[in-house]
Parts: structure tokens; C-alpha cells; sequence
């Protein structure tokens, strides 16, 4: 992420179903604003709402996909707790503040390829050992915490109580 007006430069981990809208929201929208028309097209198109507002204009450097919420959350945190002794708060808040960092110039290069390395990681480690959906969505209807994490964790553990191995 970067910002002209701040000159601030660093970079975010973090979970969203979809990436390439997860800064898409502002307080025009797209319908009302002054843009071209083959351009609002192209943002109804990626189902954005709004003109964006964001401060920072973000270069999404690579995603991986998660088959359940649970488990992508569970890596997120592993990941920034990689980069904790690098983590950066931006000057401008935005949600998702707190999952950001900052390396020196010469490490950076570095961190970002380790990070994605260690993302196709988990995304392969994931799904080698994630349960059968109809399983998943079964034992999920008997768990009730709101918690991401949480909630993954003990409908995994529901499907071992009801299929045990």
C-alpha cells in the first residue's frame, strides 16, 4: 500500500472473499458518480458498490484460496505472527490497521517472497487435510461461536465426534 499524501509505503496481510473489492467503498456511488460509462460498467461489473475513498492505493501481490473462512484465518494470524517485529500502523486508520508491516528496503524483497512461499504453504497444507463440505455444514449447525477462528476449530472437532477416523 502506498499513499502520495502521507508518503507512506509498506504493506498488509489479510483475509477477505474477495480482494480486488475488499478497499472498494466510499460515499459516492458508482451510478451517481461522474465517471465514464464504460468505466462504471466495469466497476458494477466487479460488484463495486461505491468510489472508492480509501487513502492508500493498494497492489494486491498475491492470494491464496482457503476452502473455509476458519482455516484462512487460523494462517492469517500465523503469518503476522512472522511479521510482528516489522509490524508498522499506518498514519491513516483503516480496518485492518493492525495487520500491517514495514521492512527495510534491502530485507524487503526477502520477507514478501518468504510470505508468499509461506502462503502457497498453507494453502496446500490446508487442503490436504480440510473435511468433505456436506461434513463441514453438518457439524457446523451444532456449533454456535461467533469467533472465526474458534468456530473452525470446534466444528473440526465436531466432524471427529460424529466421523471419527
Amino acid at each position: 500500500m502506498t499513499s502520495g499524501t502521507t508518503n507512506e509505503d509498506f504493506y498488509k496481510i489479510g483475509v477477505s472473499e474477495n480482494a480486488e473489492t475488499r478497499f472498494a467503498y466510499g460515499k459516492t456511488s458508482v451510478l451517481e458518480s461522474k465517471l465514464e460509462l464504460r468505466k462504471k460498467v466495469e466497476l458494477l461489473a466487479k460488484k463495486q458498490s461505491y468510489i472508492s475513498d480509501f487513502p492508500y492505493t493498494v497492489e494486491l501481490l498475491k492470494y491464496v484460496k482457503f476452502k473455509y473462512p476458519g482455516e484462512a484465518f487460523i494462517y492469517e494470524r500465523k503469518l503476522l505472527d512472522c511479521v510482528s517485529i516489522v509490524r508498522y500502523r499506518p498514519q491513516i486508520y483503516f480496518s485492518g490497521v493492525s495487520e500491517c508491516f514495514k521492512c527495510v528496503e534491502a530485507a524487503t524483497f526477502d520477507v514478501i517472497e518468504e510470505i508468499k512461499k509461506q502462503m502457497d504453504n498453507a494453502a496446500a497444507d490446508a487442503k490436504k487435510i480440510e473435511p468433505d463440505i456436506l461434513k463441514y455444514d453438518l457439524a457446523a449447525k451444532r456449533v454456535r461461536t461467533a469467533d472465526p477462528i474458534q468456530r473452525h476449530i470446534e466444528i473440526l472437532s465436531e466432524i471427529e465426534k460424529i466421523w471419527p477416523r
